[in-house]
């Protein structure tokens, strides 16, 4: 037995995402890849605006668009090697969470910042009221075991959805 696998990569950029966000009805599941590390970044085309809040804002516009109302959806938490450089604070790269999120009172240490980061994105899939399941990796892309297993999960994510849409679960 055979399963294909197609995958449709979309940039994130303001003036494309009107243009493929409706490409996206009847799909198995949605992966969303966010960057850890743009807690301190700017973004490309506006630099006032902060890349985290940028894509807090669009996971919720994904998870608010009805054709995804019961589609799995998948958030990659990329960049966790530079998230810890910068979240370290003995690293000479340290930069705050506060940066980012001014209300955070919690400890400048990985763990701590991760969660925090976590509790934002779940709380903006929350708000939508959606029925869809999510799914968290943290992420690193260079780190090929850990792309392997991800890929992993995300390949029995896909399966588990199709299994179920034929009634075989």
């Amino acid at each position: 037995m055979y399963m294909y696998m197609y995958t449709y990569a979309k940039g994130g950029q303001r003036a494309e995402r009107k243009k493929w966000i409706h490409c996206f009805t009847g799909v198995t599941a949605v992966i969303f890849v966010a960057s850890l590390s743009g807690y301190e970044e700017s973004m490309y085309e506006e630099e006032t605006e902060n890349v985290m809040h940028d894509s807090l804002n669009l996971f919720t516009e994904v998870c608010n668009r009805s054709y995804f109302h019961t589609t799995p959806i998948i958030l990659f938490l990329n960049k966790d090697d530079l998230f810890r450089a910068k979240i370290n604070t003995e690293s000479p790269y340290h930069v705050p969470l506060t940066v980012c999120f001014p209300e955070y009172d919690g400890k400048d240490e990985y763990d701590d910042c991760l969660g925090y980061i976590k509790k934002q994105f779940t709380k903006c899939h929350a708000r939508t009221g959606q029925n869809h399941k999510i799914f968290i990796h943290v992420t690193c892309a260079m780190d090929s075991n850990n792309v392997r297993r991800v890929f992993d999960d995300v390949t029995h994510i896909v399966i588990q959805r199709s299994l179920n849409e034929v009634g075989f679960m």
